[in-house]
């Protein structure tokens, strides 16, 4: 059954292939989760062997959320608006080139870039869900639109809906170039990455924007736009420029995904994006409804031999352990039940979850996570922004910066007397030196001093 478009989308070629508007919220549940069978008494009396592969598919388990929604409709929205001002004429085609030249002229301008193009900015703790909802959303539209060219010419031959790559971790703007290239080409069918993958950086961003063009590209997704911070590096930001340059001349949507951290970047450098829609993946409360739901669906999955209800006990025990964060709270539950299965097996258990079922692999499994979870535990902002990926309305950095002044400010006027201009440089250096260090910040500061303090000496006696 075809169901009606709306108006505005109607008669839009590069909409036409997109999903129906109109979709229930059943089919849209169905469409963003994974869905696991529910292990039922048949499963449980199965042998502790495959009962332990059986609950690995735990780590695939999907369970929607309201903000899964609010991001898919975002997501929707975005990429058909993107197109509403974008079909292919005459003239598209006629201003191809020169359209192009002008996102690489106003990339090296001197003005800001601002853009009236959509932007989406989802940020959050690591293992809150975002990329695995992004995936989800994505997934409900075709990447790629193969259009018949011979009844209408003035369509591309292969229409790229949604396009996702991770931002280089070397902050290298030809690294992300060539991955721009390599996925672009490898959903169309093209050598793109070896065509245009040898050129330099300029050469790449005219190409990228070119193809873009070319293709209709309906969304840029970037995951691990945190690896674009770094004040001192012009490289990443100037990239990040070309990706809201290319977005606006493009009238191109795009999506970034980072971490908390990654949320005040963009706050200060895409300060020029007027349309920046903002969705931030959290932990959860333990109070707070989504969290009650999110575990009352995850514990419908017991593979141990008994099903326990969950008690109030169980329920602090495992928010305590977990901090509201899923993709913890989905781990402590598969290996609590693996936990369980082993030692019934060994004659060692009941087969059932208990508290100790998941305080003993939090002690046993949990030690690399065990400072992120004790942070968010105490509320210690301070600690928390030790860990970039965590929210804090602490500014570190701004705190540095004063207890710098105030420990270091008598060491200072000595290293200006001893070394001259080059102490001067040390100084306006050393808030960035210190950023690293969140505990036992006293003590470090005074070691650090002592240890620029013998430098300066050094250099001194080597003078003379």
């Amino acid at each position: 059954m075809n169901l009606p478009r709306l108006p505005k989308y109607a008669n839009n070629p590069l909409i036409a292939g997109l999903p129906p508007e109109s979709i229930s919220d059943d089919a849209l549940l169905k469409l963003l989760s994974f869905p696991i069978d529910v292990p039922g008494e048949d499963i449980r009396r199965q042998p502790a062997r495959i009962r332990l592969f059986l609950c690995e598919d735990l780590r695939r388990l999907q369970i929607v959320l309201d903000r899964d929604f609010e991001l898919e409709l975002e997501i929707a929205t975005t990429i058909r608006e993107g197109y509403v001002d974008r079909l292919p004429a005459p003239r598209y085609w006629r201003d191809h080139d020169k359209e192009v030249a002008a996102i690489l002229a106003k990339v090296h301008a001197d003005s800001p870039a601002f853009t009236n193009s959509r932007c989406i900015a989802v940020t959050g703790i690591s293992g809150a869900g975002k990329t695995r909802s992004i995936d989800a959303a994505l997934s409900m539209y075709p990447q790629v639109i193969t259009h018949d060219t011979a009844k209408n010419p003035l369509l591309p031959l292969k229409q790229v809906v949604w396009l996702k790559l991770d931002f280089p971790s070397n902050r290298s703007p030809k690294a992300l170039c060539k991955k721009f290239f390599k996925e672009l080409g490898r959903v169309v069918g093209e050598p793109y990455e070896t065509t245009f993958g040898g050129r330099n950086v300029d050469e790449m961003l005219s190409d990228m924007a070119r193809l873009a063009r070319e293709h209709f590209l309906g969304i840029l997704v970037i995951d691990e736009i945190q690896h674009a911070s770094g004040q001192s590096d012009k490289a990443p930001q100037a990239l990040l420029r070309f990706i809201i340059t290319m977005s606006n001349e493009l009238k191109m949507p795009i999506l970034l995904i980072g971490t908390t951290k990654a949320l005040r970047e963009l706050r200060q450098r895409l300060a020029t994006i007027r349309r920046l829609i903002g969705l931030t993946y959290d932990r959860f409360e333990k109070a707070d409804p989504q969290w009650v739901y999110f575990v009352s669906q995850l514990w419908e999955y017991h593979y141990t031999r008994e099903a326990v209800e969950i008690t109030d006990k169980l329920f602090d025990v495992f928010y305590d352990l977990t901090q509201g964060i899923p993709a913890f709270a989905i781990s402590l539950f598969v290996l609590a039940q693996r936990r369980e299965i082993t030692r019934s097996a060994n004659g060692e258990g009941a087969d059932r979850l208990d508290v100790d079922s998941f305080t003993s692999v939090y002690r046993d499994y949990f030690k690399a996570v065990d400072p992120v979870i004790q942070a968010l535990r105490a509320g210690d902002d301070l600690a928390i922004e030790q860990f970039e990926d965590l929210p804090s309305k602490f500014r570190l950095d701004a705190f540095i910066r004063e207890q710098t002044e105030t420990y270091l400010a008598r060491e200072l006027k000595g290293i200006d007397r001893a070394v001259g201009r080059a102490g001067k440089t040390m100084k306006t250096r050393i808030p960035a030196l210190f950023q690293r260090f969140t505990a036992k910040l006293e003590e470090r500061v005074e070691e650090k001093a002592d240890s620029l303090d013998k430098s300066a000496k050094v250099m001194c006696g080597a003078a003379k």
